[in-house]
């Protein structure tokens, strides 16, 4: 229209706006009444583009329209506003739309006289077939159903079934005084929005963090600063525990809300090691023996399950979801689980679940009868390291002679890799149990004095002497107020009742390797043992086992950084030592990732990378250090006889 009007400036005829816009109207209509005309050739020749321009651009249009009112029609239209606050409308939401059970629901439905005004609207993620199709179009059917392509668990497709509206929000009275009702609110630390999404939490969380980050800040001064040791410490009970406190109610937020969390986490790291900024984040995580913070979040989750599952009267010990909602997250694996079905499925990914943990019980006796043993130590005066294993084999012998009506016992424990075994030796039977491979050592040598107790309950003879050479399970037999392991708990209920019945139990602390028949015997039984013994697993030791498994998890993710410059230095993840000087272990750690000022200065200023000149390769940490022949001098006057280790 504009372009008509302005070519018609140089012609005979003026034309105004109005004008134009009558004469392109008329003439891609084909109609062309003649009254108006361009003039001159410049207007004629832009009227034959643009006509020809139409030809190719109309019908695409046309055809884009069509195909739009069709995929209309094919995901069913919107229920009106007018129509849902003038008429009463019930919505039915199912994942699949069979015939049959459609014309059942009608018949019954409409069956009910006080139904008969009410319209149904089908919403469903499924294309309609033939046959519903056929339904809909049915008389009786076609003015009450209508289809709505959709599903419920998306909030855009109830708002085209206008279903928000027929729950508006409950108004609760305390004291006669109304409760309002709030976006969010703070509980023990954590904001809960209406949706559940935790995203306020999450942005509240990280700006806390991020003032808390100046006192990383502070601390790490090039000249002055603290070293990595305490600020890794400072960064643990500062920033790291306010994320981890309520990790397993915010859990359940989207994981890209979650990830907002992580520029805190790396930022700290940076701050602590002095890296650099173009750092890579899995090299910060090995340099400092951090996990990611989702790691992290499904270890405390795992921990806090297996805590769950220790108590009996639990109240989420049976909230998992029944079979028909499990299968609508299968279907849609985008929607978060709860806690207990999302941490389970880790547990199963992670072949966890079969762990049995064992059952926390109330422990507690009245004060003037607290259990506890009889237990004398002849080694008292011997430390292992400087005596001989002769003397404490005289010394044993001496003190059997003076205790000879006792029945000698001898309990161990051992554990290897995947591999957990106690065994009890008795003068005339040894009995060796192969134990859950999740159980940690001190457990295996105190279920082994569990099962010499059991034996013992069974035998006539009523004095006994348990030999042991776990001097901790000892002192946590007698440290009973501290003891919170349920298999000590099991022992002291045990030796209660023993003492009851009229036992004489000792218990006695004897060194381990030094020739002392008994103990041998025990220790090579319990290092292959065969028979399995059903036993639980402490939740200290679960939580031990979890931790090691996110290790490992963590090793084989770290094992796939074959191209990071830091894997090649440290093929497995573990603590190294740190430098107490603060300047030289920036400079180490820096050498160790390979990103430095000079290297790696081009990616924050969008620069080419530095080249060598002599050698034509771009400036790295490797090729300074060890492969450029311009620092050869330089090389062998500072490295000297370093340089063949570096090399390696």
């Amino acid at each position: 229209v504009c372009g008509f009007q302005h070519f018609q400036r140089a012609g005979v005829e003026h034309v105004n706006l109005f004008a134009s816009l009558y004469f392109v109207v008329v003439t891609f209509s084909t109609v062309g009444y003649g009254d108006y005309k361009p003039d001159n050739w410049p207007s004629q020749l832009f009227m034959v583009v643009m006509i020809c321009v139409a030809l190719i651009v109309l019908p695409t249009q046309f055809e884009q329209l069509a195909y739009t009112w069709m995929e209309r029609q094919k995901l069913g239209f919107a229920y009106s506003r007018h129509r849902a606050q003038s008429e009463r409308h019930v919505v039915v939401c199912s994942t699949t739309l069979r015939s049959d059970t459609v014309m059942d629901f009608l018949n019954e439905f409409y069956a009910h006289p006080l139904l008969q005004d009410y319209y149904v609207v089908l919403l469903s993620p499924c294309e309609l077939d033939a046959t519903m199709k056929m339904i809909l179009q049915i008389p009786m059917w076609a003015q009450r159903v209508i289809y709505i392509q959709g599903s419920a668990l998306k909030d855009l497709d109830l708002a085209r079934a206008r279903k928000r509206s027929l729950h508006p929000d409950p108004t609760l009275y305390v004291h006669n005084q109304p409760i309002p009702v709030v976006s969010k609110a703070r509980f023990l630390g954590v904001i809960f929005d209406s949706k559940l999404t935790f995203l306020p939490h999450i942005l509240d969380l990280r700006k806390r963090c991020e003032k808390a980050l100046n006192i990383l800040k502070v601390l790490s001064n090039t000249s002055w600063g603290a070293d990595r040791t305490s600020l890794l410490r400072v960064y643990q009970a500062v920033i790291l525990s306010r994320i981890d406190y309520g990790s397993v109610v915010y859990g359940s937020a989207r994981a890209s809300a979650l990830r907002k969390l992580d520029p805190v986490h790396h930022s700290a790291l940076r701050i602590c090691t002095g890296a650099f900024r173009t750092s890579p984040v899995q090299s910060l995580y090995a340099d400092c023996s951090q996990i990611c913070l989702d790691f992290r979040r499904k270890q405390l989750s795992a921990n806090y399950y297996f805590k769950i599952m220790s108590m009996p009267n639990h109240p989420l010990r049976s909230t998992f979801l029944n079979s028909c909602i499990n299968r609508l997250y299968n279907a849609r694996p985008f929607n978060v689980r709860p806690f207990m079905d999302r941490t389970k499925l880790f547990l199963e990914e992670s072949a966890l679940i079969s762990l049995d943990v064992k059952q926390s019980t109330f422990f507690s006796f009245p004060p003037w009868s607290v259990p506890s043993i009889n237990y004398i130590d002849p080694f008292s005066l011997f430390h292992k390291a400087s005596t001989a294993p002769v003397v404490f084999y005289q010394v044993f012998n001496l003190h059997r002679s003076l205790y000879s009506q006792y029945v000698p016992v001898f309990t161990d424990g051992s554990k290897s890799t995947n591999y957990v075994g106690c065994s009890v030796a008795f003068p005339d039977s040894v009995s060796a149990y192969r134990l859950n491979a999740a159980l940690s050592i001190y457990t295996a040598e105190a279920t082994a004095i569990s099962c010499a107790l059991q034996r013992i309950s069974s035998e006539n003879t009523r004095q006994f002497c348990i030999y042991t050479d776990s001097m901790s399970v000892l002192q946590s037999l007698q440290q009973t107020e501290s003891s919170n392991n349920p298999v000590i708990c099991d022992i002291l209920l045990q030796m209660e009742d023993l003492r009851s019945t009229g036992f004489d139990i000792l218990f006695f602390w004897v060194p381990s390797h030094t020739g002392i028949k008994g103990n041998e015997l025990a220790d090579s039984a319990a290092k292959s043992a065969l028979v399995p013994l059903n036993s639980a697993v402490p939740l200290s030791d679960v939580t031990c086992f979890i931790r090691k498994h996110i290790n490992k998890m963590w090793q084989q993710l770290w094992d796939l950084q074959e191209q990071n410059k830091l894997h090649s230095l440290k093929p497995f993840l573990g603590r190294w030592p740190g430098v107490p000087v603060r300047r030289k272990d920036v400079i180490l750690t820096r050498l160790r990732i390979g990103h430095t000022r000079f290297t790696h200065k081009h990616l924050l200023f969008a620069e080419p990378a530095p080249i060598c000149t002599p050698c034509q390769a771009p400036y790295s940490v490797l090729h300074i250090l060890i492969e450029c022949p311009l620092f050869t001098f330089q090389r062998q006057s500072f490295l000297m006889q370093h340089f063949s280790h570096l090399k390696t």
